[in-house]
């Protein structure tokens, strides 16, 4: 931790990721396709995601879409341009289902809904059940 971290070439930074266009293909015939608009991770802290930001003008009726990070590629184009690709089309985007977050619990309130917060604490008997 002291010795601190040395950026590698290959490295990005989120802030720099979100926010690019996302074009179908690194060729010179290349659809914009979207713009990344935020990041999923998991929790070990792995990109597993990327939204895109697809239709719409000027962020007004655009859809969000989850893509795989993997199918994400950066690459330089024909005209030696740095790209951020995925191999679909705008159609195929506007088509997939929207993105949606769901919040949940924290873990440790996920456990048992039904364990009382103090064992020693006497416990309601259940309402019985009805038809």
């Amino acid at each position: 931790m002291s010795a601190g971290y040395v950026a590698a070439d290959t490295d990005n930074l989120g802030t720099r990721l979100i926010g690019q266009p996302v074009y179908s293909s690194a060729g010179d015939d290349a659809e914009e396709i979207g713009k990344i608009s935020d990041l999923v991770f998991d929790e070990n802290g792995q990109i597993t995601a990327v939204i895109i930001g697809v239709g719409g003008f000027l962020g007004i009726g655009e859809k969000a879409v989850a893509v795989d990070f993997q199918s994400l590629e950066f690459t330089v184009a024909a005209d030696n341009t740095e790209r951020w690709v995925v191999p679909t089309t705008a159609d195929a985007l506007t088509a997939a289902p929207d993105f949606v977050w769901e919040e949940d619990e924290p873990a440790d309130a996920a456990t048992d809904p039904m364990a009382p917060a103090d064992p020693m604490a006497p416990v309601e008997p259940a309402a019985p059940a009805t038809n």
